[in-house]
């Protein structure tokens, strides 16, 4: 079984099994994930990558994990919509819609005043509470 597993794990740490191919990596600086541009294999629809090189940052493996974990569950109107999550030997990836890092837009001061407020507002109060009384 471990054998099965192994090669299973294999062959999707190659891109053979994956969902979705690697585009070009979008610069997001600091962050222990490689934002990449990608593509849907089963209708050919841009998405993002988010992928966590297990060999590179294992003190912030449990971190990326966490991660993974809270992305799945993750459902917020005016958040990032994630499609999949996926687990390998080497890699973490989270595929996500297609996005762009929020510091472009802003570096390029492209983004007016009342964009930012609206994109703070939707995330702040249409949260669904998950306090008891409100249900």
């Amino acid at each position: 079984m471990d054998f099965l597993k192994s090669a299973i794990g294999s062959a999707i740490a190659k891109g053979g099994g994956l969902p979705f191919s690697l585009g070009d990596r979008v610069d997001i600086g600091d962050s222990v994930w490689a934002l990449h541009n990608g593509t849907k294999r089963d209708d050919g629809s841009a998405c993002s990558v988010f992928a966590f090189d297990v060999n590179a940052n294992k003190s912030r493996l449990p971190l990326a994990k966490n991660a993974v974990r809270k992305s799945r569950t993750l459902r917020h109107p005016g958040v990032i919509k994630v499609l999949d999550t996926i687990e390998t030997e080497h890699n973490l990836y989270i595929v996500t819609e297609r996005v762009v890092p929020l510091s472009w837009p802003v570096k390029r001061r492209s983004l007016s005043e009342e964009t930012a407020k609206w994109g703070l507002y939707t995330v702040a109060f249409t949260a669904p509470c998950a306090h008891p009384r409100c249900s």
